[in-house]
Order: C-alpha cells, then sequence, then structure tokens
C-alpha cells in the first residue's frame, strides 16, 4: 500500500505532495500494477525498434529504454523550464538519446533516425483500464493534467488512449518542473480551484 503522509505544521499542501511524490518506492504499489508498469516500459522499446527505421541495430534495448528515461527524468525533474533544451520533455528526451547511445556504444543510427526515435513517447500506449477509468471521473469532477509531457506528446497519448481532458496542463506551460511546490499552486491558479482542497 502507498505511505501516507499528513500536513506538518503551517506546511503548504503542495510541499506534502511532492514529499508525497518524491518518497514513494516501487515497492510501496501493489504487484499488478508493478508489472503493468512493466509490461508498459516493454511496449516502449517495442515501439522503439518499430518507430526508427533500424531494426537491425544490435542493442540491449531494455537497458536503453530504461537508461533513457531514467536520465531524461534526472534532468527534467524539479527544473527551471527555460533550462532544459527546447524547454520541454521532446527537447530533453532528444538530448539524452544521444548521451545514451554514446554511452551503450549503440552505432547505426543518423539524427533523422534519433528524431524519430525521439518521438515514440507520443505514442505509448495507456494502461488498459485507464481510459474507462478516465471516462467515469469525468462525470464527476474537473480532469486535468499536469504533466511534464510536452503539449504535442500529451495530445498523441491522449488520442490514442483516448483521453478527453477539460484542461492540459504542460510544465513547459509554467517556470517549472514537478515536484517544484509552484507547479502544483499554479495549475489550481489557473484552473480558479483553492489549492487547500
Amino acid at each position: 500500500m502507498v505511505k501516507k503522509y499528513v500536513l506538518e505544521d503551517n506546511e503548504d499542501p503542495m510541499r506534502t505532495l511532492c514529499r508525497m511524490a518524491s518518497r514513494t518506492e516501487s515497492e510501496d504499489f501493489p504487484e499488478d500494477v508493478i508489472g503493468i508498469a512493466k509490461r508498459l516500459l516493454l511496449d516502449t522499446v517495442v515501439v522503439t525498434l518499430g518507430g526508427s527505421g533500424q531494426e537491425g541495430v544490435k542493442a540491449d534495448w531494455v537497458s536503453v529504454t530504461e537508461t533513457w528515461r531514467t536520465k531524461a527524468l534526472g534532468m527534467a525533474l524539479n527544473a527551471r523550464t527555460r533550462e532544459l533544451p527546447g524547454g520541454n520533455m521532446d527537447g530533453v528526451h532528444r538530448q539524452i538519446l544521444d548521451i545514451v547511445l554514446n554511452e551503450l556504444g549503440v552505432q547505426g543510427f543518423f539524427g533523422s533516425d534519433k528524431d524519430e526515435m525521439t518521438l515514440f513517447w507520443h505514442r505509448i500506449p495507456p494502461w488498459p483500464d485507464a481510459p474507462n477509468g478516465h471516462a467515469r471521473l469525468k462525470n464527476k469532477y474537473i480532469l486535468s493534467t499536469i504533466t511534464i509531457l510536452s503539449l504535442a506528446m500529451i495530445t498523441g497519448i491522449s488520442r490514442i488512449a483516448p483521453f478527453h481532458w477539460d484542461c492540459v496542463i504542460s510544465c513547459e506551460m509554467l517556470d517549472n518542473y514537478k515536484f517544484h511546490h509552484s507547479v502544483y499552486r499554479r495549475s489550481a491558479e489557473h484552473l480558479d480551484i483553492n489549492r487547500n482542497r
């Protein structure tokens, strides 16, 4: 079960959420959730290979994908938006891909191949039960993203699912990336929602 975190004395509720997100480990989640996440990772590997046009290139694609994602998150999380390449996750993914392929000794890709590989993040399939759950929630609540994904990426993924958001907020529209507390405060302000709710 995911750990529960409570407000500390006079703490901004957004800071509590940031602590919860940053301290939650994979073992805190049920095994079936971890299993789905791992299958999703393997799905992304398949899309990487299929989208690259270079299926014959020899590499440990699971390691490539895991390292790529980990390093991209390391660059983006808590960063200032203006300090990221391109100001969004597409720029981050593209820059990190060069680093990862070089570190892991993967050769045979041209710049255009790597540009296309970067776009595979736009085509990740949703968790199987996510669209139905999303639709049920939308009947009662305002549904908005607060995502590190680029606007182009969340648009592509939402069309695949499909997800029908009331609003899409990407960190590329804000000054900082998650888990900086200002991200949650500014998003609540944009939606005219009391941030203490």
